[in-house]
């Protein structure tokens, strides 16, 4: 989606098995130009700048979790065709687990 200026809903459904002893942490990678995640319904949030991470913890759950990450190109695109910023989601997209203590 180089170059857009968006919003871009993006969506994934994955299965996961939760350890209540780990904090889990969705890091997006890559982003143009800001992004707002949501899992299960809840927002978690929105960030303009990296690192684009935000703790899931609270959110996830063990089984069937649905991802929603929305993401908005920068309008200087649409006033400079010759400057285009990278626009969408490039990742890549991961979920990480730490230690919760």
């Amino acid at each position: 989606m180089e170059s857009e200026v968006g919003p871009v809903l993006y969506r994934k459904s994955f299965q996961m098995q939760r350890d209540q002893g780990k904090r889990y942490l969705l890091d997006l990678g890559q982003v143009g130009d800001w992004a707002v995640v949501r899992l299960n319904g809840q927002e978690l949030g929105v960030r303009f700048w990296s690192p684009f991470t935000w703790d899931i913890s609270d959110a996830l759950r063990s089984g069937e979790n649905a991802l929603a990450v929305e993401v908005t190109g920068s309008l200087a695109n649409r006033h400079d065709a010759k400057k285009r910023r990278p626009a969408g989601l490039m990742g890549p997209v991961r979920i990480l687990a730490t230690s919760r203590y």
